[in-house]
């Protein structure tokens, strides 16, 4: 990444003829607040991974995305969530999210989490390393759950998934949550991925 590894840069003035950021491109920088004017397009959700102190992204009305009350980030469409603030405690996921993005949610400070009826795919590391993260519950039936998705968290202690969810077949997506004690399964369920709970030395 172009300014990766910077460890004191602070502050970037974007130009407004940027159209595309790629992963990583301010990664490990100090930087809190970005305004990334007309960008259409983020790479993917790796932009996020190391920017540990971003707070909050600014668009124009020519970008593809939006931000939202608690500066949480959307698609302009609202069907994709991309970014909440690392300071986040609390986060209601808003109606017509279908999506949550990789790295969306990573690092972050939520504590309880409800996965609403209308999300469709929880993507790779959207929920990875969420250290104070304990509780969390599915509405949403047929959602599917990348790998990775809730690595590391090492505070969860219960994970409730939905009556009617049929498989968890990506790798390791509930692995390293070695607070974990319970994991309510639906009868529905018929396939579990490899080392979906590996490393949770409290789960019986």
């Amino acid at each position: 990444g172009t300014f990766c590894y910077c460890y004191d840069l602070i502050e970037v003035a974007v130009p407004e003829s940027l159209r595309r950021v790629d992963a990583y491109v301010f990664a490990e920088t100090k930087i809190a607040h970005l305004d990334l004017k007309n960008v259409s397009q983020i790479n993917d959700g790796r932009f996020y991974d190391g920017l540990v102190n971003l707070e909050r992204l600014d668009f124009s009305e020519k970008s593809a995305f939006r931000r939202t009350e608690g500066d949480v980030v959307l698609s302009r469409d609202g069907k994709r969530l991309c970014f909440v603030p690392r300071r986040t405690r609390e986060c209601r996921i808003p109606e017509g999210v279908e999506e949550i993005g990789p790295f969306a949610f990573f690092r972050s400070n939520i504590e309880h989490l409800v996965i609403p009826s209308g999300v469709r795919t929880i993507s790779g590391h959207a929920f990875s390393r969420c250290e104070r993260l304990r509780t969390v519950s599915f509405l949403c039936a047929d959602a599917k759950i990348g790998e990775k998705a809730f690595l590391n968290n090492v505070a969860l202690k219960a994970v409730e998934l939905p009556t009617g969810l049929r498989s968890l077949d990506a790798w390791a997506s509930f692995s390293n949550c070695r607070s974990l004690t319970e994991v309510v399964l639906p009868d529905s369920l018929e396939e579990i991925g490899p080392g979906m709970f590996e490393k949770n030395v409290k789960l019986k």
